[in-house]
């Protein structure tokens, strides 16, 4: 999955199938008009989340007819091959699903500024040139080398011995795609099994450069619950929850902007967001639960992210402390669907259920929550950086908790006028209409989102957010 052109934004056309990774190019400011707003206001509340967000621009970009049967690798040299081709796509579904096949994009971004700067990978270092030593091995000699070499030796750093140098060529080598290493899992783990994924690289959790700048392909490493079958699992398997979403949502910001994710859990979109916005920009992840926290931290540590702030805490409308038991971690669970709500976090799950979801045996913890006003305004959170951030994006996914994240966060979408991307299974299941009467009284329009069937996306209604999309009827 690549974006040749160095855009830094990938896009989802509209009816693409959630279940498959289909993504695009992004076209220019076409794709980041609002439609019609009068149309919108005289829309229902109960059905303005029948308007979709897509991108129909991008069917303008298509290079022919997808090629059906051409693997990613073989998709991917057709459009190196072919100059008016700026990124390439492979949708795994079946033509009956709405995709499936080997798509060619051919229109370069309009916006050069963005398309210069930096690259997809926003401060990821240049591949190294060659130096003294390592391009003799290859990858598995050098990761037996690397385990053999100490810094205390006499001769490390000897220009003589030429150890450095070579201590660098084979990290870099390891560290980018100049060999392909494969992809493993190792399981360990003292109170709970954990998994560690690494060398993961296809598909890119950041979606990769091409053609514009020669900045590395980066593999990933994940650190994860070994019985998680929800998150963790699609992590391990394609380095993301969804592909697609994080795709789309990487189409939304541009590098230096700062991204809030609320309910970040194993810091699925907090790795993706954090390369994408690059070390000019700034990511926000909130994650309540201890056992999890800790995880996220080690996923941000092993992709060496330094723009990540992560908070041991539940975004709400009060500053408070709960007593919440931690995500079952020691079988098979879905630890990504555990609550913080304060009175009722097991309310509605029978003994059995609230056993699989949390571990009752381990106990309740005390845990916080805080505003997000009092984290973006209310702190020094943003001395000493360049220039003044703007909260761009945020993503909630916090288990039914949505309107408590938005009424404590008044403040920063006054000031911002942020996209804001959330869960809402209570709309979708049950046609509560809380959340979107809320986003409604802010002056926020909300749309079904086309990469998750039980998200909104909703913007600011006059356009006043910092990259408005396009809505339309789904």
């Amino acid at each position: 999955l690549a974006d040749t052109a160095g855009s830094g934004e990938f896009v989802a056309p509209e009816g693409s199938s959630s279940g498959g990774v289909f993504v695009g190019a992004r076209v220019g400011a076409s794709c980041h008009t609002t439609v019609g707003l009068s149309s919108l206001s005289v829309v229902s509340l109960p059905n303005t989340a029948d308007f979709g967000f897509h991108y129909p621009a991008v069917y303008e970009t298509f290079l022919g007819e997808p090629i059906r049967g051409v693997p990613p690798a073989q998709c991917r040299l057709m459009c190196l091959s072919e100059p008016s081709c700026c990124a390439w796509q492979v949708c795994p579904g079946t033509e009956e699903e709405g995709c499936g096949g080997c798509y060619l994009l051919g229109r370069r971004p309009s916006d050069a500024a963005v398309e210069r700067k930096q690259g997809w990978y926003a401060g990821v270092e240049r591949l190294a040139p060659s130096s003294r030593g390592g391009d003799d091995m290859d990858a598995e000699a050098c990761s037996r080398w690397l385990l053999e070499q100490s810094a205390h030796d006499d001769d490390f750093y000897d220009e003589r011995s030429g150890k450095l140098y070579k201590y660098h060529d084979c990290g870099m080598m390891l560290r980018t795609d100049r060999v392909q290493v494969p992809k493993r899992v190792f399981v360990g783990g003292a109170h709970y099994p954990t998994i560690l994924v690494a060398n993961h690289r296809t598909p890119e959790p950041k979606m990769p450069a091409e053609k514009h700048d020669p900045t590395a392909i980066l593999p990933h490493f994940f650190a994860l619950p070994f019985y998680d079958t929800n998150i963790g699992n699609m992590m391990k398997n394609t380095g993301c929850m969804n592909v697609l979403q994080s795709y789309e949502m990487q189409s939304i910001l541009r590098p230096g902007d700062v991204f809030v994710d609320a309910g970040a859990n194993l810091g699925s979109y907090t790795i993706p967001m954090a390369e994408h916005v690059g070390p000019a920009g700034m990511v926000l992840a909130f994650e309540p639960f201890r056992w999890t926290y800790q995880l996220l931290n080690a996923n941000v540590a092993l992709n060496g992210l330094t723009n990540v702030w992560t908070y041991q805490a539940a975004l709400s409308d009060t500053a408070s402390q709960s007593l919440l038991l931690q995500p079952q971690l020691r079988f098979f669970s879905s630890p990504g669907g555990v609550r913080a709500h304060p009175t009722n976090q097991t309310g509605g799950l029978s003994e059995e259920d609230s056993k699989q979801l949390y571990d009752t045996e381990w106990g309740a913890e005390v845990v916080e929550s805080v505003r997000l006003d009092d984290i973006v305004l209310g702190s020094n959170l943003f001395a000493g950086r360049n220039r003044e951030p703007t909260v761009s994006l945020i993503k909630v996914d916090v288990e039914g908790m949505e309107v408590n994240v938005m009424r404590g966060a008044l403040k920063t979408l006054e000031t911002f006028h942020p996209i804001v991307w959330s869960e809402n299974v209570d709309y979708f299941e049950k046609e509560d209409l809380s959340f979107i009467a809320l986003m409604d009284s802010l002056d926020y329009t909300c749309a079904k989102a086309s990469a998750a069937p039980t998200d909104l996306v909703c913007q600011d209604k006059f356009g006043r957010g910092p990259t408005p999309i396009a809505l339309s009827e789904a």
